[in-house]
């Protein structure tokens, strides 16, 4: 079983407790000295939700975070609940083209994070990422995401191959880019 997460910062915390899919929280951290606005508006959120809401020292903060900037918040997080294909798919109202992302092989969590990024700002619907030999939504990933992985479902498939013919099933059109040497157009 995977252990929870810790999502870390103001903003990354404050967009985990408006996500609508995947970000299930559990219990907020707040630095016991911190007097700030935006710390304010963190608990009130917490609140809304039910959270339990612990004062924490610096210190075991520090601890949580490791590296990053915790800027006196920390978000407990159950891990990250990735969406099912086929209920992702069903849930794409029919007036609307679906455009889903599918990623293979993305390695690092702050680029899978930057993608969700951008393909939520394009009006993705799904993205769609290999269990395997690939970054996962990490704490890393979301603050990357800025926000996006909490909005924009995600699923995790065992299989690329059989995820795009179940896509094309469904009657997507499925487009593939490469990193090789960009001289054949997308689209002809």
């Amino acid at each position: 079983m995977s252990r929870n997460m810790f999502v870390v910062g103001r903003h990354p915390v404050e967009l985990a407790l408006a996500a609508e899919c995947g970000i299930v929280p559990h219990c907020l951290y707040l630095q016991s000295d911190a007097r700030d606005p935006a710390l304010t508006r963190i608990r009130n959120a917490a609140r809304e939700r039910g959270l339990s809401i612990q004062a924490a020292k610096k210190a075991a903060l520090e601890r949580m975070a490791g590296p990053t900037p915790h800027q006196g918040v920390v978000l407990e997080a159950r891990p990250f609940v990735y969406a099912d294909l086929d209920d992702a798919l069903g849930a794409i109202p029919d007036a609307e083209q679906p455009l889903v992302v599918v990623l293979d092989q993305i390695q690092d969590p702050h680029n899978l994070g930057a993608i969700l990024r951008s393909a939520y700002s394009f009006g993705a619907h799904l993205a769609v990422i290999p269990e395997h030999r690939a970054a996962a939504i990490t704490p890393a990933a979301l603050k990357s995401a800025a926000g996006a992985a909490g909005f924009l479902p995600v699923a995790r498939v065992t299989n690329i191959r059989q995820a795009l013919q179940q896509l094309g099933q469904a009657g997507l059109a499925c487009y593939g880019l490469a990193g090789d040497d960009g001289s054949q157009p997308i689209i002809e």
